[in-house]
């Protein structure tokens, strides 16, 4: 099954409601000429577990098309209405990504404005992951300049994070930056150890939050 935000795994905080999962449900069919469900009663998108009631009740708002089926109890199509409907729901959907993710910046610019009263002005991300991402969007404006990346998956190394060559972390040079800012928050206890010889240099760590 591929991944979705239906994927327990995926969410921990942020709960999907009945919209979403129809929304999920909708653009999963509309991804396929017709989607079977069998009598039992109860289907498997990625979107989740999906009783057939729930999809009856998307028939009857017109949003899918059910067509009765030898081996199974019946196949669901997505209609012009639905996905009239899908591209509706998107609008909202998409409005509530945009305002998640700005409020995910502003926890970092919070943080950038308190490093830089403490001095800081060139800084190094470790690791180079998608906080980092989020980080690196919240950064102008901040007063501070990225001026090396870091990480410890070798994969990684070479390649570009906007612009700036990912390297391993003791490549690092102190004379490079004032502030290295851990851009995880998962395993950081781990993580503080391996930062004792820049802070030795006089380098700064700095967590987020």
């Amino acid at each position: 099954m591929k991944s979705s935000l239906f994927d327990s795994r995926q969410i921990q905080f942020l709960r999907p409601r009945p919209l979403l999962q129809e929304l999920m449900t909708l653009l999963e069919i509309q991804g396929v000429e017709s989607f079977p469900v069998r009598e039992e009663g109860e289907t498997s998108l990625s979107a989740g577990f999906l009783s057939k009631a729930f999809l009856d009740r998307l028939v009857e708002e017109g949003s899918l098309q059910r067509e009765d089926r030898g081996a199974y109890d019946s196949e669901f199509r997505i209609t012009a209405k639905g996905r009239e409907r899908v591209r509706y729901l998107m609008v909202d959907f998409f409005q509530e990504l945009l305002h998640l993710h700005g409020y995910s910046k502003q926890l970092f610019r919070r943080r950038f404005l308190e490093l830089y009263s403490q001095g800081a002005r060139r800084v190094a991300f470790y690791p180079a992951s998608e906080t980092a991402e989020v980080a690196f969007s919240a950064l102008e404006g901040s007063g501070l300049t990225l001026v090396a990346v870091a990480d410890d998956d070798e994969n990684k190394w070479g390649s570009l994070f906007h612009g700036l060559e990912i390297c391993p972390l003791p490549e690092i040079q102190p004379d490079q930056l004032d502030t290295l800012l851990v851009t995880t928050c998962t395993y950081q206890n781990q993580i503080l150890p391996k930062l004792k010889p820049l802070e030795a240099a006089g380098i700064r760590v700095a967590l987020f939050p």
